[in-house]
C-alpha cells in the first residue's frame, strides 16, 4: 500500500464535554457565525474527514481547516474563540460612562438638561466623548422604550446594553481627538 503524500494530518480526539460544547457552538448561526463555522470544522475533523473534504463542505480553504485543526489540538476549546483585536485600548471606563449618563439625565422634568460641555468639564472628558456617550444612551433608550415597557437597570440606572455601546463608542476617543473608528470609511459614488 503506498504512503500518502504530504504531512500526516494530526488526529482530533474530543472529550464528551468538548463535543457537547462544539455541537452547541455549531448551532449558533446568528450570534457567532465565525465560532459556529470553526466548531463545525473541528467536529468534522474529529469525525475523521480529510482537510480537503471539510474545506469543500464548509466553503473555506484547506489551509483554514488545517489552522483550526492545529489551533484546537494545541489550545482546545479556548483556541477557537476570537483573539483580541489590535488597536488602542479603551480610555473611558464604565464608571465614567455611567457618570456621564447620570449627570446628563439628572434634573427636574421640564428643566433644561446640562450641556455636554459642562458635563465634560465635571467628568474631565472631552466634549466629543460625552456627546458620543449621550447619543448612544439616547438611541438605546429610545430603542428600549419602543421594544419594552420597562427598562432593566443594571448599574446606576444605566442599562448594560447602553454601557456596552457607550464603551464601544468611547473606545474611539482619546482625550478629545478621534484615534480610530470601529467602522471603515464609506466609499463615495463616483459622479459621471
Amino acid at each position: 500500500m503506498p504512503m500518502p503524500a504530504g504531512r500526516p494530518t494530526p488526529l482530533v480526539v474530543l472529550t464528551v464535554k468538548e463535543g457537547n460544547a462544539l455541537k452547541r457552538w455549531a448551532r449558533r448561526h446568528k450570534s457567532a457565525p465565525a465560532l459556529a463555522r470553526r466548531a463545525r470544522i473541528v467536529l468534522a475533523c474529529a469525525a475523521g474527514q480529510s482537510n480537503a473534504a471539510i474545506a469543500v463542505a464548509a466553503g473555506v480553504t484547506r489551509q483554514t481547516v488545517g489552522r483550526w485543526r492545529r489551533r484546537f489540538i494545541g489550545q482546545r476549546l479556548g483556541g477557537l474563540q476570537d483573539a483580541p483585536r489590535p488597536g488602542a485600548p479603551r480610555r473611558i471606563t464604565d464608571a465614567q460612562a455611567a457618570r456621564v449618563v447620570r449627570l446628563l439625565s439628572a434634573g427636574a422634568p421640564g428643566a433644561r438638561p446640562p450641556s455636554t460641555r459642562s458635563v465634560a468639564r465635571r467628568c474631565r472628558l472631552s466634549q466629543t466623548a460625552v456627546s458620543r456617550i449621550w447619543r448612544a444612551w439616547r438611541a438605546q433608550k429610545i430603542e428600549k422604550s419602543v421594544a419594552f415597557s420597562v427598562m432593566n437597570s443594571s448599574r446606576a440606572g444605566v442599562p448594560s446594553r447602553v454601557l456596552a455601546t457607550a464603551r464601544r463608542m468611547a473606545g474611539t476617543i482619546s482625550s478629545g481627538s478621534v484615534t480610530r473608528s470601529p467602522h471603515p470609511p464609506r466609499a463615495r459614488a463616483k459622479s459621471a
